[in-house]
């Protein structure tokens, strides 16, 4: 790969770019079959699967969400597709991944002049959302089945009355970000909440709960759940998101220790398990004291 620049669109990711985004991606095979489509989808398609598509020079033309839908056929499972966005095009990229069946595994905003004449120019990295959850926004008439469920997985009230709280506070509760996974019965088989905090007097938000009903966990639901709803952020154009949470779990979404940005708790918490997560990729964080809303009681 060669970091010159070509042209003034955004058809060229950097090394650099290239490497955060395989890292956030997950493991790949030790020999992955790559295949490098340049400025666009060959014609016919060359014949798959392959572990990892470079797709960068496709992501502003008109036509960016078919192409998408095709490029789904030449992974393997487990696959992953690397795209580019154009600046000020990084929500639609994301909407129109999740309308393909993709989750974003990674994102990151190219400095400029890194591989690419356009400042802003992100990378995305793409795998296909798991077909065995459907995932989406809670609808009023889920709130009944999310108090059951997350009161079922943690084995006592405390976490579906937080869920509650959050719900009653206005300056917490952003409606689109509390997320759900359908089982294959269309039942609510688990649950991810982003809510309002700060860091400092920057906005950022908190993920928690996240719920899985016991008779499928470990199972990919909590993953899926999680996914789709820090989707829906990128797509708000949200920038920051904080979970206290195991730290073997959040790595494999993206987040690292807090204290890498000079971010920390307002209560004594260990570091590895305080993670943030930059949604853009593109750093700028503010840095300080965590300020949870009032239901967390910290």
């Amino acid at each position: 790969m060669s970091d010159q620049t070509s042209g003034h669109s955004c058809d060229h990711l950097s090394d650099a770019t290239v490497r955060t985004l395989l890292s956030l991606a997950g493991p790949l095979p030790e020999r992955p079959r790559v295949l490098d489509l340049g400025r666009g989808p060959r014609r016919p398609l060359p014949e798959g699967p392959f572990d990892l598509v470079r797709a960068e020079g496709a992501a502003c033309p008109a036509g960016f969400e078919q192409a998408l839908a095709e490029w789904r056929g030449l992974l393997a499972p487990g696959g992953a597709l690397v795209v580019a966005a154009c600046p000020g095009t990084e929500a639609q990229s994301v909407a129109a991944a999740r309308a393909a069946g993709y989750h974003v595994a990674g994102m990151r905003r190219q400095p400029a002049g890194e591989g690419a004449e356009r400042s802003g120019c992100a990378g995305f990295v793409l795998r296909p959302a798991d077909p065995r959850w459907r995932t989406r926004p809670e609808s009023p008439a889920d709130v009944p089945a999310v108090h059951r469920l997350n009161a079922a997985a943690f084995g006592q009230p405390d976490e579906a009355e937080l869920v509650e709280a959050l719900r009653a506070d206005p300056d917490a509760w952003l409606p689109g970000l509390s997320y759900v996974a359908e089982g294959p019965d269309g039942t609510v088989a688990a649950y991810a909440l982003l809510t309002r905090c700060r860091v400092g007097d920057a906005p950022a938000l908190a993920l928690a709960p996240v719920a899985v009903a016991p008779a499928v966990q470990r199972r990919g639901a909590g993953r899926a759940v999680v996914r789709a709803v820090l989707d829906a952020a990128r797509i708000r154009g949200e920038r920051l998101v904080l979970v206290l949470g195991h730290p073997a779990y959040y790595p494999a979404f993206g987040f690292v220790p807090a204290s890498r940005y000079g971010i920390r708790p307002g209560f004594e918490a260990p570091d590895e398990a305080m993670r943030a997560l930059d949604l853009a990729g593109g750093g700028g964080l503010p840095s300080g004291v965590i300020h949870y809303p009032a239901a967390f009681g910290v």
